[in-house]
Formats: C-alpha cells, structure tokens, sequence
C-alpha cells in the first residue's frame, strides 16, 4: 500500500494534479528530489513484490523472503551495494524495522 500511494503522489506532481484533499495520505512526492539531486524526505519507504519486502529507514535497509525464508540487513551509508549482510550482527535492528 505505501508505495502505491509514494507512486500516486510522485505521479501526481509530476502530471500538476493535486493529492485528494477530503482524507489523510501518507504520501510524500519524490519528484522534487528527483528533479534537484537533492536527498529524499527523511522517512521510511517501504515496498513488497510477491514474497519479497522491504522497509528502507535512512540509511537502513532490511529486505524479507518469504519464499525461501531470508533476511538481509544493510547499512547503505558504508555499504552501498549492498554486499555486506548485517543481519545476523544486528538483531536489534531487523527487530525494530521488522
């Protein structure tokens, strides 16, 4: 559900149109950082594809496979390709972004 609405409000911005305005979104348009390089809104960002979930809090990431079942955990800051599995050095954080 949050990435349909991240889309809708990226997707909204970028077409001129306006969010509804008769209930609460949790949205944020991406377009300005897209269009700037500037950094993205300090928020978490999540998003799923069939078995496979994600939640992304600052520099963050933990990823989630239902089908087989794995957890990765990333720091992107020192790591940003993603190469090294922290996971298992850090339950405390799979725990809170989980």
């Amino acid at each position: 559900m949050a990435e349909a609405v991240v889309r809708a409000a990226t997707a909204a911005a970028a077409a001129g149109a306006r969010m509804p305005g008769d209930r609460q979104m949790d949205s944020v348009s991406l377009l300005p950082a897209l269009e700037t390089g500037a950094a993205l809104p300090p928020r978490r960002n999540f998003w799923r594809s069939g078995d496979y979930r994600v939640v992304r809090d600052g520099d963050w990431k933990l990823q989630l496979s239902e089908r087989p079942a794995r957890t990765w955990l990333f720091d992107l800051a020192a790591d940003p390709t993603e190469q090294r599995d922290l996971s298992g050095a850090n339950p405390a954080k799979v725990t809170e972004l989980r």
